[in-house]
């Protein structure tokens, strides 16, 4: 999961330079503590 944050994170800013209108992410579902902190991130930043 920690690998799946990196390149969340990653592609997310590659995304944020880009300038794209919208970018479309599922968080892992195992429910770890990192998961459940990746899907938090997710949630707050769709809101921007």
């Amino acid at each position: 999961t920690r690998a799946f944050a990196a390149v969340l994170y990653r592609s997310l800013r590659d995304a944020d330079a880009l300038g794209l209108p919208a970018v479309w992410a599922q968080p892992p579902g195992d429910g770890s503590a990192l998961a459940v902190a990746v899907g938090d991130r997710l949630r707050r930043a769709s809101v921007r």
